[in-house]
């Protein structure tokens, strides 16, 4: 079974380099199949061939250049997510609104990013406050262009470092966030902190393939994958959430109950993000 697949910035360049050399050497092995009679065609694969090898080029300086500067990978992540955010399809906004309708009370949102939810937010009529931790402060112009109808609060903090009052909330939210997080487990801890007995954790998240051995392809396309999604997903990483989750229920005397559920997002960009989770974990009393 696959456990967290690898996604660290070193993982990277390794496939990066054979990415490269695989693609050049198609294009000169197609170059070396054109007879040279062909003029034209020869032109044209060997215009194909530097411009690969241009596309190879760049793109590993775009990645390297976000591998070492972590303050230009969250500008890029949140012009990324803006970007995603106003051209999601309306099925996934379906989606996460349905995850989402059951709020009510104080809500506290873990990484609110550009707003994603917010077109949801604005039906939940139980909703009296909200909250949200983002720690990404380039998300703060596009926050500051949207409104809530009701009482809103930002504060600039990782999930792992939440300073609320204990106990002072009815709802949290968590939508494709926990991907990215420094220490699940620590959020999770700080989430059950900040929840009064009683209070959920809506979540909606993609993870990695729960059957690695069932479907051999979308595995191995998530392991290829990580170390890319890892740097321009500023950390996000393939994990099993699931796990996590259940973990709630047994870990440190438990007091949670959780329901969730294994589905395919198919309204996702790429099939290696197809694997979602989504539910309902409760505080118990």
């Amino acid at each position: 079974m696959l456990g967290e697949l690898p996604t660290c910035a070193c993982c990277l360049f390794p496939g990066l380099a054979f990415f490269a050399l695989g693609a050049l050497g198609a294009a000169r092995g197609l170059r070396r199949l054109v007879p040279p009679s062909w003029t034209l065609a020869r032109r044209g694969s060997t215009l194909l061939y530097y411009g690969v090898a241009a596309f190879v080029g760049a793109l590993a300086l775009v990645i390297g250049a976000l591998s070492a500067h972590a303050d230009l990978r969250d500008l890029a992540f949140a012009r990324l997510c803006e970007r995603m955010s106003a051209t999601a399809s309306p099925e996934l906004k379906a989606a996460k609104c349905r995850v989402i309708d059951s709020a009510a009370g104080r809500v506290l949102e873990l990484g609110p990013g550009p707003g994603a939810n917010f077109d949801c937010l604005r039906n939940v009529s139980a909703i009296t406050h909200w909250t949200g931790i983002e720690p990404n402060l380039h998300f703060e112009r596009s926050l500051a262009a949207l409104a809530l109808p009701f009482p809103t609060e930002l504060r600039w903090l990782a999930g792992e470092e939440l300073d609320v009052e204990a106990g002072s909330y009815d709802t949290a939210i968590s939508t494709h966030v926990l991907c990215s997080v420094d220490d699940v487990r620590a959020v999770l801890r700080q989430v059950g902190r900040a929840l009064r007995p009683g209070g959920r954790l809506l979540f909606c998240e993609h993870v990695a393939t729960p059957t690695p051995d069932a479907q051999p392809l979308l595995a191995a396309s998530q392991a290829l994958s990580g170390p890319l999604l890892h740097v321009i997903g500023n950390g996000c990483t393939y994990r099993r959430l699931w796990e996590d989750l259940a973990a709630l229920e047994t870990d440190e005397g438990g007091g949670w109950t959780v329901e969730l559920e294994h589905y395919e997002e198919r309204a996702m960009p790429l099939p290696p993000l197809w694997p979602h989770i989504r539910g309902v974990a409760t505080k118990r009393g």
